[in-house]
């Protein structure tokens, strides 16, 4: 599911369980940076509980990139 605002901001992938939105973006960049997450705030006019998102990139390793999300390599899922 692909979700878009009038900005023209989206999310690649979004996954819903147990009632709660799982946003996932997919990035080529080994350094995605805070930006790369930013437009999971569009979820919150949804009204549901937003859980931890996922940036997937070409990264070596996991690693935090703000408080909701997490930058995570592609070879790890």
């Amino acid at each position: 599911m692909k979700e878009q605002d009038a900005d023209q901001r989206e999310i690649d992938f979004i996954i819903e369980k147990n009632m709660t939105l799982y946003p996932i973006e997919v990035k080529k960049s080994s350094a995605p940076t805070a930006e790369s997450a930013k437009q999971f705030a569009i979820l919150e006019k949804l009204n549901k509980p937003i859980g931890m998102g996922s940036v997937l990139c070409l990264r070596s390793s996991a690693l935090p990139i703000n408080k909701n999300a997490i930058a995570i390599p592609l070879w790890e899922i």
